[in-house]
């Protein structure tokens, strides 16, 4: 009893200590997740996340909104667990208004490109195992997630994590790719992108392309490709 009292004091208390990534905007106003709160149950994580900047003419009074989500990390699925509305940005300032119904569960396909996809793919992540890899002038190491392997008939989709030696050109420090290989014409394509100003997916998300294949069907006939080919379909 105990345990969970103090599992829900946790989550009860405003994170005003929360450091928070920016993960993408949608039209002026700017969208964060704060990764040091994820807290995971098995394969369920929570998070908090900020909408800042709400500026919406139906809410004058309110200008940021810290949300708690659950995510659901084996079946793409999301829904809210409480909401607080703030009259300064940032979370900080007033709370105006507290929601704390629970919303169903609202499901999401992982190359979609909005937010949901972007914050499960970080809190969902991080079972990360490293491929040694052929010497690559900017490629520091190469992992993979066989936890987000999913599986359509001869389909599979999943996560990697790329740490660069060197800042790209964006400035990214790591880049996280979501994969999709094709089991019986051994071959492969990139389907989703998210880069990052910290190594392993840390920090900022500095670009994100989740909404279309960002490389088109390729043989996977040298390393790692080929290497995973043979583990995710097996």
């Amino acid at each position: 009893m105990k345990n969970l009292l103090f599992f829900f004091l946790i989550f009860s208390l405003n994170p005003a200590w929360a450091e928070w990534s920016r993960t993408g905007n949608i039209e002026n106003k700017t969208m964060y997740v704060d990764l040091m709160s994820i807290k995971k149950n098995e394969h369920f994580a929570r998070v908090w996340q900020l909408i800042d900047n709400v500026n919406d003419e139906k809410l004058p009074s309110i200008t940021s909104i810290k949300s708690l989500y659950e995510y659901d990390c084996k079946e793409s699925r999301r829904r809210l667990i409480s909401e607080d509305f703030f009259s300064n940005r940032m979370g900080l300032g007033n709370i105006i208004y507290k929601n704390n119904d629970l919303n169903k569960w609202l499901y999401f396909r992982l190359q979609d490109h909005n937010n949901m996809s972007i914050v499960y793919s970080l809190v969902c992540n991080g079972e990360w195992q490293k491929i040694e890899i052929a010497d690559n002038s900017n490629v520091r190491d190469f992992y993979y997630d066989p936890s987000t392997i999913r599986k359509n008939v001869q389909f599979v989709m999943f996560w990697t994590l790329i740490n660069f030696v060197q800042k790209d050109q964006t400035g990214a420090r790591s880049a996280k790719h979501l994969h999709e290989y094709d089991c019986l014409s051994s071959r492969h394509r990139t389907i989703g992108q998210t880069t990052h100003s910290d190594f392993n997916a840390l920090g900022d998300v500095v670009s994100s392309a989740l909404g279309a294949p960002i490389f088109d069907w390729e043989q996977a006939e040298i390393d790692p490709h080929k290497f995973l080919l043979a583990i995710v379909c097996d």
